[in-house]
């Protein structure tokens, strides 16, 4: 491909196709999670519930989640 000057074109296509991807991906979780996001937390991070494991782990994912600004 890089010698029939075909290289540049297809991998500029092809970022394209991966960002438009990634972009309709992030709009479609930020809708589910903007719809009830404490249900989206206790599905998809089931270790902030549990009382199992170190505690300092639970704090810092749930900085990282934002759930400090939620009810958890």
């Amino acid at each position: 491909m890089k010698e029939n000057g075909e290289l540049l074109s297809f991998v500029s296509r092809r970022q394209k196709d991966h960002q438009e991807s990634a972009q309709k991906a992030m709009a479609s979780l930020r809708r589910e999670v903007r719809r009830d996001p404490e249900a989206w937390l206790r599905c998809h991070m089931p270790i902030l519930k549990t009382k199992s494991g170190d505690p300092w782990v639970k704090d810092v994912l749930k900085g990282l989640a934002g759930c400090a600004k939620i009810a958890c």
